[in-house]
């Protein structure tokens, strides 16, 4: 997906913990994420097909550091669910056994993120050692969206009523900022992201499918 921004925020975030003297793993992308997908056909003629498709993915990164004055753990997570009502075209031409076709897909997109922070330090007062927490901060973002694809794929069939689908999907998700509920320590606000999410990108599917 085209998360660079988010990415880079991550990045920025972890350096400004270096610089603070807490050197904490750089966190995964999230650009790539495994995606499940349950879809549902209607072939009016030979040509044309209509579908409902239910698409759902996640992905979530995280980091620790653990030393003796100081702890703390980092997570975050990016993720959508799309409810889509599509229609294709199916090619007359059947290479190896293969109806190909093409097509596009619209509906709604249920965007979220999520960052989390955990962090104590402990110092030594007197014989003994004491450990504060100096962060806890949660936010939660969500954000619902109008979603198109463009999707091109195969279905290989092996024996009836058994097909093997191969599809290629583009997805134009891009949603800007998203508002939040921020929590730190007990304290609650609701805030804006300071960059935007783009859910954009190619996603690669595999599956089976059953004619009935």
């Amino acid at each position: 997906m085209s998360l660079n921004q988010v990415d880079e925020d991550n990045k920025l975030d972890v350096e400004g913990w270096h610089r603070q003297g807490v050197f904490i793993d750089p966190l995964g992308s999230v650009k790539s994420a495994l995606m499940l997908t349950a879809k549902g056909t209607y072939r009016v003629d030979r040509d044309y097909v209509l579908s409902l498709t239910v698409a759902h993915a996640t992905r979530e990164v995280s980091s620790s550091y653990s030393g003796f004055e100081a702890s703390l753990d980092l997570t975050r997570s990016i993720g959508f669910t799309d409810a889509l009502v599509g229609v294709a075209f199916y090619s007359p031409v059947t290479p190896l056994n293969a109806e190909v076709y093409a097509g596009g897909e619209a509906g709604m997109m249920f965007a979220r993120a999520e960052a989390e922070a955990y962090g104590t330090r402990t110092e030594k007062v007197s014989d003994t050692t004491q450990t504060s927490v100096v962060v806890d901060t949660k936010g939660t973002y969500r954000i619902n969206k109008l979603v198109l694809n463009v999707v091109a794929g195969a279905d290989v069939h092996v024996f009836d009523p058994l097909f093997v689908r191969l599809e290629a999907k583009y997805k134009f998700g891009k949603v800007g900022k998203m508002e939040g509920d921020i929590r730190r320590f007990t304290t609650m606000s609701t805030e804006e992201t300071s960059i935007e999410f783009d859910y954009s990108g190619l996603f690669l599917t595999v599956g089976i499918g059953i004619v009935f």
